[in-house]
C-alpha cells in the first residue's frame, strides 16, 4: 500500500506533462504527413503507399489542374484531395475521415478555445510561420457537433485560406 501512495504524485506528474504538451502541440499541421509545401513527389510517394489517384476523364482534369483527389485503404482517412501550385508544390491538403471507424474529435484536431468558429461546425486556426514552413491555416469541418468530417491544412498565402484570421 505505501508503494501506491508514493507512486501516486508521480503519477499525477506524468499525467500533467503529457496533458500539457499535447495542449503546447497546437494544431495538427499536416494530413498523413503531408503540409503545404511539400513537393508533389514527396506527397504522391506518401498517398501511394495507403491509396490510388481518383481517375478523373481528361476534359475534368483539364479543368481542374493541380487538384487530385486519392482514395485510400487506411484506418482514418477514405480521401484526401491535395491541390498543388505551378512550381508543383502542395498548397492544400483536406483528408475525409472515415465515420466507420477511429473517429476524430474538433478537440483532437486542436484547442477549440483557440479556434475561430466560421460556421456551425466549422473550427479554423490560423497558425504562425515556422523556420522555413509557411504560415498555415487549419479548417476542420463535419455535420456532427462532436466528431469532424474532414479537416484541411492550407498555406496562408493560398486563396483557399478562409479570410478573417487574427
Amino acid at each position: 500500500m505505501k508503494s501506491v501512495s508514493r507512486l501516486y504524485p508521480l503519477l499525477c506528474l506524468v499525467f500533467l506533462l503529457v496533458a500539457g504538451s499535447a495542449e503546447a502541440r497546437g494544431p495538427l499541421r499536416d494530413v498523413l504527413g503531408i503540409v503545404p509545401g511539400m513537393t508533389e513527389d514527396e506527397a504522391h510517394r506518401r498517398l501511394a503507399r495507403v491509396g490510388a489517384t481518383l481517375r478523373v476523364d481528361r476534359e475534368a482534369t483539364e479543368k481542374k489542374v493541380g487538384r487530385e483527389i486519392w482514395v485510400l485503404d487506411h484506418p482514418r482517412f477514405t480521401y484526401v484531395a491535395l491541390t498543388v501550385d505551378r512550381e508543383k508544390s502542395v498548397q492544400y491538403v483536406q483528408g475525409y475521415l472515415r465515420k466507420d471507424r477511429k473517429p476524430l474529435r474538433y478537440g483532437d484536431i486542436g484547442n477549440l478555445k483557440r479556434a475561430r468558429q466560421a460556421g456551425y461546425y466549422i473550427y479554423v486556426w490560423d497558425l504562425p510561420a515556422r523556420g522555413d514552413r509557411p504560415a498555415l491555416q487549419v479548417q476542420a469541418r463535419g455535420a456532427d457537433p462532436r466528431v469532424a468530417g474532414s479537416y484541411s491544412v492550407v498555406s496562408r498565402s493560398s486563396r483557399l485560406a478562409l479570410a478573417g484570421g487574427r
